[in-house]
């Protein structure tokens, strides 16, 4: 089944996001320009709603107010959350793809748990590519509060504000999921355990 593009709104917000999309339809094309850069992007919907793009790595500067401030100027509750994926396994070690899947799973756990709807993209081992998780949530405080933890424990994960540091949390939360066989992301979770040394 081939999907058509849609008609395309322009929406511009305080913060250096623009985006030109809308999509009434299950499958849409569209641009996403965040600081100068574009990204053309095919995409499936949740809920045939607008969904907002947020890539971390754009988020690594961010304060905690800037974040949250940012995600309550939005009219959407639907988003897609981008962690890049760098490593494969030809040209690096195992550690890497490891820790790749690992903290990924962590963060996809944290933001099912604030999610009313809750998706995620296992990308393949062998390409560089990116994460993708995609949430409908109702309470936008909640997921600046995730967005904000994880952007912090991507890009500075010893100060996240809590008696143990992102990578202890991720640790107890694989520990936990290997006891239960319960994740939202046991995609993610298998595949760190199949890259573990």
């Amino acid at each position: 089944m081939e999907w058509a593009a849609v008609g395309a709104q322009d929406l511009s917000t305080p913060y250096g996001i623009s985006k030109s999309w809308s999509a009434p339809t299950a499958a849409t094309n569209f641009t996403v320009q965040w600081r100068n850069t574009l990204y053309l992007v095919t995409y499936s919907i949740i809920h045939s709603v607008n969904m907002l793009i947020l890539h971390i790595d754009d988020f690594a500067d961010y304060d905690f107010k800037t974040v949250y401030e940012y995600l309550m100027d939005q009219e959407e509750s639907s988003f897609e959350i981008i962690i890049p994926k760098e490593n494969v396994p030809d040209k690096d070690d195992q550690f890497f793809l490891f820790l790749d899947y690992y903290l990924a799973a962590f963060a996809g756990e944290k933001l099912s748990e604030v999610a009313n709807t809750f998706s995620y993209y296992v990308p393949s081992v062998s390409e560089v590519s990116h994460f993708s998780f995609q949430v409908e949530v109702s309470d936008r405080e909640k997921l600046a509060d995730v967005l904000y933890f994880i952007v912090r424990g991507y890009y500075d994960p010893g100060d996240v504000g809590e008696e143990f540091s992102f990578y202890e949390r991720a640790a107890q939360f694989h520990q936990k999921a290997w006891e239960t066989f319960e994740a939202a992301c046991w995609g993610l979770v298998q595949i760190a355990a199949e890259y573990m040394t």
